[in-house]
């Protein structure tokens, strides 16, 4: 029997890539968005995080596996009550109604911001203390919370906490290097050496797609990232290599960009830009390598 996976939020950074790598898989796909863009060739299903009344039983109707990638992102004007909204009482009556129609897994995409830090001089690793601090990290936790507590049916749980997606036309943070990347001027990072787990979004997709063919792989709380840590410079200069453009990276001491950004109070971006976060993956994804650059 073919398998038929639901994703939410299809037409995403990470949605698309997801339903790429499921249709290689010869898996049925159905894109719950709320777009009316067609991916690929999925049939598609009006879904809004919005909206609560848009999950109801119908939107699930022979589905087997969910995966769950919509949310709402870093949005500075949002308030607190929207990301609870958005991300977590959304995610709470899609995983209620998964329950009820039959759906035999459920993976729930998160985030490494549930640990509350931007740079750590340790590895953090799954069993590392947690700490949200935003509205968006708090609304992932609650929802992490939700999931993995159920202990009442049958449904295989996944949650798969990331760190930065890397990938052309990302959003967030590596969104802003990209941009910055492709303007001719010398960027501060010559002599950057920090060092910050990330996954490509072609990795990231690959593993979500073997869970949902596995209900045995994968399961319970997973933090995955690739094995091999990189720097802001490697960033900069691999992404102007992609733009057939030189390096150009000004040879700036690390303390002068602190001392420089903390002035501005911007202590956060620093410690994005210039220090560490490693993290230990809970999952090998090494045979997934030759995906880093789609």
């Amino acid at each position: 029997m073919t398998l038929t996976v639901g994703v939410t939020g299809g037409t995403g950074f990470i949605g698309k890539q997801l339903i790429k790598s499921l249709i290689k898989e010869d898996v049925n796909v159905i894109s719950l968005q709320r777009s009316h863009k067609q991916i690929a060739t999925t049939s598609t299903r009006y879904f809004d995080l919005s909206d609560l009344s848009t999950l109801n039983e119908d939107l699930l109707k022979g589905i087997d596996v969910i995966i769950h990638a919509a949310a709402l992102g870093h949005d500075a004007s949002a308030e607190e009550e929207k990301y609870k909204s958005l991300n977590s009482d959304s995610t709470t009556k899609l995983f209620s109604l998964s329950k009820t129609v039959g759906v035999k897994k459920f993976i729930f995409v998160s985030t490494v911001g549930v640990y509350g830090v931007s740079s750590s001089s340790s590895i953090l690793s799954i069993d590392t203390e947690i700490n949200p601090l935003t509205p968006y990290a708090k609304a992932k936790r609650a929802s992490e919370i939700e999931l993995l507590g159920d202990k009442s049916s049958n449904i295989a749980v996944s949650v798969l906490r990331l760190p930065l997606v890397i990938g052309k036309n990302a959003p967030g943070n590596y969104g802003f290097l990209e941009k910055i990347s492709k303007t001719k001027f010398p960027l501060p990072f010559g002599l950057t050496d920090n060092k910050r787990s990330v996954i490509s979004v072609g990795v990231a997709a690959q593993v979500m797609a073997e869970a949902a063919q596995d209900i045995k792989i994968h399961n319970g709380l997973q933090l995955v990232c690739e094995s091999y840590p990189i720097s802001t410079k490697e960033l900069i200069v691999n992404l102007r290599k992609g733009n057939l453009m030189s390096s150009n990276l000004l040879p700036i001491p690390k303390v002068s960009m602190k001392l420089f950004l903390y002035a501005l109070g911007k202590k956060k971006i620093y410690e994005q830009l210039y220090e560490d976060l490693v993290f230990t993956s809970s999952i090998n994804v090494e045979k997934y390598s030759d995906l880093k650059n789609e």
